[in-house]
């Protein structure tokens, strides 16, 4: 992942910034949508946060600790278990 120190505070607060941005959008649509916008809006937002998580900040706060928010349980996910 990306090891210079301002390069790496950087990428963070911008991609914090993208999740802020990602749930602003979703409480508007809350307030304002109808609930077929809302279900359909929401099913989107939820994707692309877990993936703005899973691809990019989790593996950020992984290589560098120091910038993942305070008490955030940064151990693997649990295993899942294989089909029969």
């Amino acid at each position: 992942m990306i090891e210079e120190e301002n390069l790496a505070t950087e990428v963070n607060e911008k991609l914090l910034s993208a999740h802020r941005s990602i749930v602003g959008a979703l409480k508007l649509v809350e307030e304002r949508g109808s609930e077929r916008e809302l279900q359909a809006f929401r099913a989107g937002a939820v994707n692309a946060a877990g993936h703005l998580f899973g691809l990019l900040l989790r593996p950020l706060w992984q290589a560098r600790p120091e910038l993942a928010p305070e008490g955030l349980d940064m151990s693997p996910p649990p295993k899942k278990k294989g089909k029969r």
